[in-house]
């Protein structure tokens, strides 16, 4: 119904296909719920077009965005973070991403993962969000968990290994 109010009385069904196709951002974030409950405060930006970027990579998927932090999973073959000036990386993709879609952040990597590794990994975009995460990583307070493939069946049905990991 905003959305109706909000562009003339256009029809439900045109309301739905600008929720549907990306057009509407509630906060900065998308929006695509016909029932979304909006509360006072908050900001709507309502386009009749489709958006111009819409995130395509096959090293990177956004599972989580808000204005403080992305949550990405990060495909094997792609460095977390450039060891070297100018290299391909996932810093390098979500700095693009951010320009294209005119966000006023920079991608903040707070852990990493090998290049042959994937998972999940959780940037931050401002530098009170990366202060934030840097200081739970360095205190531990939070959790990581690994899976590991193996070659074989192990021996037993679950053990510890408490050693660095080596290459």
């Amino acid at each position: 119904p905003f959305v109706m109010q909000c562009l003339d009385g256009i029809s439900r069904s045109k309301a739905k296909a600008i929720l549907a196709g990306g057009g509407v951002r509630v906060n900065q974030k998308n929006v695509s719920q016909h029932d979304f409950e909006l509360r006072p405060g908050m900001v709507v930006e309502i386009s009749k077009h489709k958006p111009r970027t819409q995130f395509q990579s096959k090293f990177v998927k956004i599972v989580y965005e808000d204005a403080q932090i992305i949550v990405i999973e990060k495909n094997i073959g792609i460095l977390s973070m450039a060891s070297t000036q100018g290299q391909f990386c996932v810093k390098t993709i979500l700095d693009d991403y951010f320009r294209k879609t005119r966000q006023k952040c920079t991608a903040h990597v707070v852990h990493r993962l090998d290049r042959d590794t994937s998972g999940v990994l959780i940037i931050a975009k401002t530098t009170e969000a990366a202060a934030h995460l840097q200081r739970q990583f360095a205190q531990r307070t939070t959790k990581k968990t690994y899976l590991a493939v193996t070659d074989g069946v192990p021996k037993l049905a679950a053990a510890k290994i408490d050693l660095p990991i080596g290459r």
